[in-house]
């Protein structure tokens, strides 16, 4: 079972928003305590587009250091499929999240129903998956406070905030956009309170 705030929520939905008709990849960012199921507390949005290893290299560089400095881990990635009727499992991006399986035990994978995106959505939009014994397996996944998130996320697509979010692919066209998303969210925080 896979816990995530309603940051992290809010970021994941956020990034499918804005690239409607686009393939959207992340990082989910947690803390995990022995061998329990990980606690999903942020992410950070990668790619809106094709599967390209040569900017994913460097951001996990990037993020190998602000993982260490803000005392997370990697536990994971997250994907929406290009299109709102495909729900296949994005097995190239998956291949990452495998990769880093030898450094954070049994990752998760966390993928966007587009057909369940809404603003005024009554449940999430997640289906998770954690990889074990060499296979991508579904897990139940539950939204922290779900009623605060889910209208906390509402608000936000209402709000437009999905326009102020930076992957790291837009961030590479603009270095001085916040991959990190420290403004967007202090946003989000303040519509959860």
């Amino acid at each position: 079972m896979a816990e995530i705030s309603a940051v992290a929520y809010s970021k994941i939905v956020l990034h499918a928003v804005k690239y409607p008709h686009s393939a959207v990849r992340g990082f989910l960012l947690g803390k995990r305590h022995g061998q329990e199921p990980p606690i999903i507390v942020d992410v950070i949005p990668a790619l809106h587009g094709s599967l390209l290893s040569a900017p994913l290299e460097a951001l996990l560089i990037t993020l190998d250091t602000y993982v260490s400095d803000h005392k997370l881990q990697i536990v994971g990635i997250y994907f929406a499929n290009e299109s709102n009727d495909d729900k296949s499992f994005d097995e190239s991006f998956a291949k990452v999240a495998e990769k880093l399986h030898t450094i954070y035990p049994q990752p998760v994978a966390l993928q966007v129903d587009a057909s369940k995106l809404s603003l005024n959505s009554n449940s999430q939009c997640l289906k998770a998956f954690s990889y074990e014994n060499k296979a991508w397996k579904s897990i139940s996944s539950f939204l922290t406070n779900e009623d605060v998130g889910l209208a906390a996320v509402s608000a936000a697509i209402e709000s437009k905030l999905y326009r102020e979010l930076t992957d790291f692919e837009g961030h590479l066209d603009d270095p001085n956009a916040d991959v990190f998303n420290t403004d967007l969210t202090t946003k989000i925080r303040q519509l959860i309170e």
